[in-house]
């Protein structure tokens, strides 16, 4: 049920929505707050969310698990919509919506860009690793081979970006693939997913910031928890 007072929350059909909650609610619960993006950090309690934005439930709109969302914000010059990921009443992950439009696409990926790195492309089939192939390959190479696999990935009508915060570029270079940076990410490393989604003509830019170190530490501690006999 839509709250009367966001009557102009954007949803979008189906897969969309589907798409989102994918992607964010593989993310796991860790330990100290830390900011996911803007105000926002990972641990806030959704009371104080609630309370001291208007964020409104959107988790019937979502369709998997549970949501809280505020609209009428701007990221990158665009109108979008905020998706908290709630789990054991705290955030764990955000994710914006926004229209698909080609300028926000170019303007969405040129802020990712100006703070992050690249380091995974997606088509929803395949993938391509760019520190892999950056242990295997020059510049040049690996530049036409990311363009190939990005217009097929257009013309298939999905495809995904992966980004890493990382103000030194030089330190990814010690990491084989993604697989072995984010097990061994500073649980406070923000990564951050930009994808086009939607159903049939209706699409949707979503940028999901999220901490896979976190996922990763509390991976560890359940290993090394002590359980009882069975």
């Amino acid at each position: 049920m839509k709250d009367k007072r966001n009557s102009d929350f954007r949803r979008p059909a189906g897969s969309a929505l589907l798409a989102v909650a994918f992607f964010a609610i593989t993310v796991s619960i860790g330990a100290a707050d830390t900011r996911l993006y803007g105000e926002y950090v990972y641990g806030y309690p959704v009371s104080q969310l609630v309370n001291e934005t208007g964020a409104f439930d959107c988790s019937d709109d979502v369709g998997s698990g549970h949501w809280i969302c505020i609209d009428n914000k701007q990221f990158a010059g665009h109108d979008v919509s905020i998706l908290f990921r709630i789990e054991n009443d705290i955030v764990i992950s955000i994710t914006l919506l926004a229209d698909f439009s080609e300028q926000a696409y170019a303007d969405f990926f040129g802020a990712m860009i100006s703070k992050f790195e690249i380091v995974l492309l997606s088509n929803g089939e395949s993938t391509y690793d760019i520190l892999r192939s950056s242990k295997l390959k020059n510049q040049a190479t690996i530049a036409q081979e990311v363009a190939e696999f990005e217009r097929e990935a257009l013309l298939g009508g999905s495809i995904r970006y992966t980004f890493v915060e990382e103000s030194n570029a030089d330190s990814l270079k010690s990491f084989s693939n993604l697989t072995e940076l984010i097990a061994n990410v500073d649980s406070a490393r923000r990564f951050t997913d930009l994808q086009i989604v939607g159903d049939g003509e209706t699409l949707f830019l979503s940028v999901l910031f999220y901490m896979p170190g976190k996922q990763v530490n509390a991976i560890r501690e359940s290993i090394e928890r002590e359980f009882e006999d069975f």
